[in-house]
């Protein structure tokens, strides 16, 4: 039997736990505005508030593609129109107390964020405020490649934070965004996180002792993160998750949910799944596996994830698998949203 595959009163447990909780998925990729799998009648948005009983999910408008300041308003005008024509089912989130009421209300909130500043352009004085109002609350400082700001995590030289990227890192916490650092390089992610007043998040890492890739983060860089008051997000996709040579399964993940609670404890990790599930229905390459082909090469499907944790619901599935782990209700809750609850509270409610 698999660990996640609890049975009588633990998956009693697990379920009432999970269903009673604020569950915050860090960085859903899913897109609801395009099309996703549908599974038993459902989409990715139904199966995501349903069966998966996600309160609040960080929604990806700018990543691979997307990247100008156009784009971005116009990526951000479909999500809040897909919210206007689904009220019963979807809110926007600005502030902490909009989770809560999504989770009174049996609805799901949407948190807009962009994974790089590119739409920002060489005008963040313009385009910034402009990005707050429109509803953007988590923005990744690079994605990958350097910009204006910094590095990315894939660049073979990191020489941190720019005095553009230092100016907008000021800005973010005057505005009340919370600046993300997946993607980020090393150097620059460093930088930040010494130059943030506020509390960072990395919506969507890993830990490199377990799984040796560019995305995911160093010991030195998960303390210094924890030592803020930020909060790091597991993942589900495989490449970055399972270890080297090895298929990938949920196990993985709370192995690195494990490690970060071992060496900073259990009050700086969260739930960033990275699923993507539109990307399965996509009928050629997206951009992402275009540009990106050398992450992901030897996949055995498009956005792979983990035996255990392959759909965007399988979220309910880490509830399981820490109860199996012996974790407390308590501590539960605060990997399943309660961790990104405080940080929330801590960026978005200072007005």
């Amino acid at each position: 039997m698999k660990e996640w595959e609890l049975k009588g009163g633990e998956l009693k447990r697990a379920d009432a736990l999970h269903y009673n909780s604020i569950v915050v998925d860090m960085s859903l990729t899913t897109n609801f505005t395009q099309p996703s799998p549908i599974i038993n009648g459902e989409n990715a948005l139904e199966r995501s508030r349903g069966i998966g009983g996600i309160t609040a999910a960080h929604q990806t408008l700018v990543g691979s593609d997307n990247r100008t300041f156009r784009d971005a308003l116009k990526q951000m005008n479909l999500l809040n129109r897909l919210i206007s024509q689904n009220p019963d089912k979807v809110m926007l989130v600005t502030k902490s107390n909009d989770i809560e009421k999504a989770k009174s209300e049996g609805k799901m909130g949407l948190i807009m964020g962009f994974q790089g500043c590119d739409p920002i352009e060489d005008d963040w004085s313009n385009t910034l405020p402009v990005l707050y109002h429109m509803g953007a609350r988590v923005m990744a400082l690079t994605y990958n490649e350097r910009n204006l700001l910094g590095y990315g995590c894939t660049e073979p030289k990191d020489y941190g934070l720019t005095a553009y990227g230092a100016q907008v890192v000021r800005a973010m916490n005057q505005m009340g965004i919370i600046i993300d650092l997946s993607h980020v390089g090393m150097q620059t992610s460093m930088d930040a996180i010494e130059m943030s007043e506020d509390p960072v998040l990395f919506t969507h890492s890993n830990v490199y002792a377990i799984s040796p890739h560019v995305r995911n983060l160093p010991d030195e860089v998960i303390k210094a993160v924890a030592a803020k008051g930020g909060v790091i997000g597991a993942v589900s996709w495989e490449p970055i998750t399972a270890r080297p040579g090895k298929d990938g399964v949920l196990g993985d993940m709370l192995d690195h949910i494990d490690y970060i609670v071992n060496l900073v404890g259990v009050d700086h990790v969260g739930i960033g799944s990275d699923r993507n599930d539109c990307m399965r229905v996509m009928p050629i390459l997206s951009d992402f596996e275009a540009r990106y082909a050398y992450m992901i090469q030897g996949q055995k499907k498009r956005c792979p994830g983990l035996d255990g944790y392959d759909e965007v619901e399988d979220i309910i599935n880490v509830t399981r698998g820490l109860v199996a782990r012996g974790y407390s209700d308590e501590d539960i809750k605060k990997v399943l949203g309660g961790n990104f609850m405080r940080v929330a509270r801590k960026v978005w409610d200072k007005a």
